[in-house]
């Protein structure tokens, strides 16, 4: 998957605002099992939230997005407080739900 630009991740994050979070992320962290279910989800839904709940050390969350995208070959769209949104067209364009925009309209301010 090519590399979103800064207005179709903006436009995601505008679609995904209203969203609940897939997944909530805990004190354990991250498992084999949260990482496949988080790859079930990208395929499902292609647009996720995912909330981190008891983790507070900016660091540690961003090493957990890192390990998350790594995993699910998703693109990490944003963080914003402890909610953390992703990416990933599904494989099958039948099952593709989300239409990105291709070229910036100058009027979009």
């Amino acid at each position: 998957m090519e590399k979103l630009t800064g207005y179709q991740k903006k436009y995601l994050r505008g679609l995904a605002h209203s969203f609940a979070p897939h997944m909530l992320i805990g004190r354990k962290g991250l498992s084999e099992t949260v990482l496949t279910e988080l790859d079930q989800a990208l395929e499902g839904h292609e647009l996720i939230k995912i909330r981190f709940i008891d983790t507070k050390d900016k660091a540690e969350k961003i090493r957990a997005v890192q390990s998350i995208s790594d995993a699910t070959h998703a693109e990490f769209i944003g963080m914003r407080g402890h909610t953390a949104l992703f990416f990933r067209r599904n494989s099958d364009k039948s099952k593709q739900r989300i239409v990105l925009p291709q070229k910036r309209n100058p009027d979009d301010r």
